[in-house]
């Protein structure tokens, strides 16, 4: 039960919220984002940093450090309890849950919070996907897993194929039976998306980019992108601008 000095406090926090105006991110924003990333589409990852644009300094008596995992720790939380109502393990979910609060704690600065956020997140929603994929066969996911842990390697068939076991042929064969898409294709769509994130995130050059993600050419990144996103790698940098 709250004491008297309580329900002071809590009263005297609120009417400086509403003098000082205080604006939250709308819960269509919000909902948006958890509809994105329950489809495991990276496109949240984008979503989720406009949150950070709002003021949370006062969620720890002006501990800017303390209130950044304040948040932390309630996204991921939340983003637990979504996950674990999508279908995935619950067990498991609390392991990583607990696993990750506890890297907030260890964390000293906002730059290192904010590589965990986003590191997080990214993993959080590679879980998503895995389970979205669920149906697919053993040999498939396992494709799919490797393709995403391996981005910046050779993901030629026969390399993948080597490592999930298989023949080349057949995994071709099989990947695209069930994807509906060629295991090449799908690896570009990787490469494209984690390219968004570091156009986005990082201060890399789209040479860099390209050449890191496996790309021969930067002329050829550049077509691969627009066919994809729509626009060129800088004009999706100039437009997502931090």
């Amino acid at each position: 039960m709250k004491s008297y000095e309580d329900t002071v406090k809590i009263e005297q926090l609120k009417l400086n919220g509403r003098q000082t105006r205080k604006q939250f991110h709308s819960l269509e924003k919000e909902e948006r984002f958890f509809d994105l990333f329950l489809q495991g589409d990276p496109a949240c990852l984008e979503l989720a940093q406009e949150f950070d644009d709002f003021d949370d300094s006062d969620l720890a008596n002006g501990d800017i450090l303390r209130s950044r995992k304040n948040k932390l720790i309630v996204a991921c939380a939340i983003l637990t309890r979504r996950m674990i109502n999508l279908g995935i393990d619950h067990q498991e979910m609390y392991l990583e849950s607990d696993s990750w609060i506890n890297l907030v704690e260890e964390k000293e600065t906002e730059d290192q919070l904010k590589r965990l956020q986003q590191a997080l997140l990214i993993h959080f929603l590679g879980l998503v996907q895995e389970h979205l994929h669920i149906h697919y066969s053993e040999t498939v996911r396992r494709s799919m897993l490797y393709v995403r842990q391996n981005l910046t390697d050779d993901l030629s068939l026969k390399t993948i194929a080597k490592a999930v076991h298989v023949h080349p042929n057949y995994l071709s064969s099989l990947f695209k039976k069930e994807t509906k898409i060629g295991l090449s294709e799908y690896v570009s769509q990787m490469r494209i998306d984690e390219a968004k994130i570091r156009l986005r995130y990082s201060p890399q050059s789209i040479r860099d980019i390209a050449t890191d993600l496996g790309f021969s050419q930067p002329s050829y990144f550049t077509f691969q992108f627009r066919k994809t996103v729509g626009m060129t790698p800088t004009e999706f940098r100039e437009t997502h601008l931090l």
